[in-house]
C-alpha cells in the first residue's frame, strides 16, 4: 500500500466506526457489537474493503446484510467527516482472521494448562520408607 492509501484507510476506519456506533438505527444491527477491525483501500481509491467483527457470532450474517444495505448512508455520513472529493465504495466483510486468532489462543491456553498439570509435583507420599544402602 502507498502512503496515500494508508492515510485514506486510517481516516476511513475512524469515520466508519463512528458512523456505525452513533448514526445507524437499522434493527438488523441492534443487539450486536460491531467493531471495524480494518479498512483496505484499493490503489485507485475506488473501493474500500471494511472488515468487521460481530458479537455475538450468530448475528454475523444479518449484520453484514444490514451494513451492506446501509453502505451508501455510511459512506455519505463518513464523507461529512472526511475532507475528500470522492469516497471509495464500501464493501463489508467479516474478519475471519480474528476468529482464527482467538481459536489459536484458546488452543494454546488449553495446551499450557495441560502442561502445567503434567509438570505439577505429585502429591502422593511414598508408602514405604526408603532405606539407606550406603556402607559406613
Amino acid at each position: 500500500m502507498t502512503r496515500r492509501t494508508d492515510q485514506v484507510s486510517s481516516v476511513l476506519h475512524r469515520a466508519i466506526q463512528t458512523v456505525i456506533e452513533h448514526d445507524l438505527t437499522d434493527p438488523r444491527l441492534s443487539g450486536a457489537l460491531i467493531t471495524v477491525t480494518g479498512v483496505k483501500v484499493t490503489a485507485d481509491l475506488l473501493t474500500a474493503v471494511v472488515t468487521v467483527t460481530v458479537t455475538p457470532e450468530k448475528k454475523e450474517g444479518i449484520v453484514i446484510h444490514g451494513l451492506t444495505s446501509a453502505s451508501r448512508h455510511i459512506r455519505r455520513r463518513a464523507g461529512d467527516m472526511i475532507d475528500m472529493r470522492k469516497l471509495p465504495d464500501l464493501v463489508f466483510k467479516v474478519d475471519k482472521g480474528r476468529k482464527r486468532e482467538a481459536e489459536v489462543m484458546r488452543v494454546l491456553s488449553e495446551l499450557a494448562e495441560e502442561r502445567e498439570d503434567q509438570a505439577s509435583p505429585s502429591t502422593e507420599t511414598p508408602t514405604e520408607p526408603v532405606e539407606d544402602t550406603r556402607e559406613h
